[in-house]
């Protein structure tokens, strides 16, 4: 199974979509800041081979999917205004959790309003996984922290780690309280030697003293029950296709005609 996050800053970027939808054949397509007429998506998608359709949402303000399952198949099991938690079944693979979100930035709210939201949605996928009781997650989305900050690492917090092997060993406990990991393999794409063609998501130029430049804001986490599930080979932030390069030759995201974000693909493999 393949699934496509990818936040498309209010364009319309339909035909972008398509020709990377079809290259990689896509399962699951999820966008954030969506403003495409469904139908206009749906045409695009639907001119190759395979037939796609509207996943809604009911809670869910932020999140856009499309699907080629049976829609049966991608059933909501909780909402909220910024995420939606879909429960997946699909042949010879054991369900599993799939988190889609569009988390609030640092564009309008202070540190302490981000890690309070961080605190909220680990709450939600923690019940979640207890009403469906499933132990298998995935979350993919653009979370508008980087893997390095609070939001992410912290125990009350997604509590990500880089490292598969401390991932494994499922939680740990701090003052008397267990809190369980995700891994988060993101950080292989961090600089210049790293994996794939641009060292993050998403660039940050502006005029400051203090900035990180590139940014992964654009992230997949991995519970420890599916990380045989989700090789870090086939996880890839995409920079072109066939027909398109969202990349300049100066190496910048091509934001002018794409997002200011660029897209992230990954696999799961059948159990």
């Amino acid at each position: 199974m393949n699934i496509l996050f990818w936040n498309i800053n209010g364009k319309n970027l339909s035909s972008a979509i398509s020709e990377i939808v079809h290259m990689r054949d896509i399962d699951i397509i999820i966008l954030c800041e969506y403003g495409i007429d469904d139908s206009a998506m749906l045409n695009q998608l639907n001119s190759g081979q395979s037939v796609y359709e509207v996943s809604d949402c009911l809670g869910c303000e932020k999140i856009k999917i499309f699907t080629k399952l049976d829609l049966p198949n991608l059933t909501i099991v909780s909402e909220a205004k910024r995420w939606t938690m879909r429960k997946v079944n699909y042949p010879n693979q054991s369900p599993f959790l799939l988190v889609a979100a569009h988390l609030i930035s640092k564009a309008n709210y202070n540190n302490n309003s981000l890690f309070t939201e961080f605190v909220v949605f680990r709450d939600a996928i923690n019940k979640a996984q207890n009403d469906e009781k499933l132990e298998r997650v995935v979350i993919v989305g653009d979370l508008n922290m980087n893997p390095f900050e609070e939001g992410i690492i912290a125990t009350r917090g997604l509590h990500a780690t880089s490292d598969k092997r401390i991932a494994l060993k499922q939680s740990r406990t701090v003052q008397r309280n267990e809190y369980k990991y995700f891994y988060n393999p993101m950080w292989n794409f961090f600089g210049d030697e790293s994996v794939g063609d641009a060292p993050g998501t998403y660039l940050y130029e502006k005029s400051e003293h203090l900035r990180t430049d590139w940014n992964i804001l654009d992230q997949v986490l991995i519970s420890p029950s599916m990380i045989s599930s989700i090789p870090n080979k086939d996880i890839e932030i995409i920079t072109k296709s066939t027909l398109l390069s969202l990349l300049r030759n100066n190496g910048k995201i091509d934001s002018t005609n794409y997002s200011d974000h660029l897209p992230i693909k990954f696999s799961i493999t059948t159990d």
